[in-house]
């Protein structure tokens, strides 16, 4: 109820006290009543109910603290409609197939499951990236890659991307990296081959992503149909590319790892091993994916992987 309370507050304000002020807390209450407010309250305020940070209602009782305490049995909540900027979407059947779907292949595993996750986007409401796009970032993410692995130095790289007009698809992060490939920006930068396997399955290269229990093998890929080579030019790749798989695929796999990703984050909260998946594979997968259904209408270097 106190998470439902918080969807109606429209304001925020603090109160100091200056100097001496016997009736501060009857002002405090008072204002709290006429506001229907909420308290964030400091432990060494005049009102305070505990030791830690915590939260009063509008009639200074404890909500909740640190450890739990509560003084309340009910917190009375009024969500008046004017508090939404927008009305509640349904949810759709391919959103709740979706779930069901993995939450099962996931407990099938026997990887723990949280059930109380909510749904991924839905088909209707979705923009996946188009096949240009995705072979445009492909391509960068392939020069980026052999940097990583010494394939190629940074300033060939610039060279080559300068070459071929390439420079407006590189990212900051990965203009930075260019320019300066420590050994550690490199080790971060070979996890990004799980990306670009993604972004392949995506343009229908691969028929499966597979399971994130190894590390994609970028082998696997013919090298006809790589991007960057001895003698290539880059946009025979990118503009020969025409077919993306389904917004039900992408979704259903953006779905999964979104659901793994969690399982991940839970393991490493918690201080325990997860041996089924490998928790880098996941994160940069799910990265991928979260891109590919413009995720918070995110560009590439701030995708985020919220679980």
């Amino acid at each position: 109820m106190f998470l439902a309370k918080v969807q109606t507050l429209n304001a925020e304000f603090s109160i100091q006290q200056e100097g001496n002020i016997k009736n501060l807390k009857e002002v405090i209450l008072e204002l709290a009543q006429e506001l229907d407010a909420v308290l964030f309250v400091q432990p060494d305020a005049p009102i305070s109910k505990s030791n830690g940070q915590h939260f009063l209602d509008k009639n200074l009782d404890l909500i909740i603290d640190g450890e739990g305490n509560c003084e309340i049995e009910d917190l009375v909540v009024n969500i008046d409609t004017k508090y939404y900027d927008k009305p509640m979407h349904n949810i759709t059947e391919d959103q709740k197939l979706r779930k069901e779907q993995n939450d099962a292949f996931i407990a099938s595993k026997n990887i723990k499951v949280n059930k109380n996750l909510p749904f991924v986007e839905s088909e209707e409401s979705v923009k996946i990236r188009s096949a240009k796009e995705i072979a445009e970032r492909i391509t960068i993410l392939a020069i980026t890659n052999f940097v990583a692995f010494n394939s190629m130095s940074g300033p060939d790289a610039l060279e080559y991307i300068n070459t071929h007009n390439l420079t407006s698809l590189v990212t900051p992060k990965e203009l930075d990296f260019l320019q300066d490939p420590t050994e550690d920006k490199k080790s971060q930068e070979t996890w990004k081959c799980e990306c670009i396997w993604v972004l392949f399955w995506a343009l229908n290269k691969t028929k499966e992503i597979g399971f994130p229990n190894t590390l994609a093998d970028l082998n696997n890929i013919p090298s006809e149909e790589y991007p960057v080579g001895k003698n290539k030019n880059p946009w025979d790749f990118i503009n020969s590319q025409a077919t993306v798989k389904s917004t039900t695929e992408i979704l259903d796999a953006n779905d999964l790892y979104y659901r793994l990703d969690w399982v991940c984050v839970d393991a490493r909260i918690n201080g325990n091993q997860i041996e089924q998946v490998h928790p880098g594979v996941v994160y940069e997968r799910h990265y991928a994916l979260n891109w590919l259904i413009n995720y918070n209408n995110a560009h590439w270097d701030n995708v985020t992987c919220d679980t």
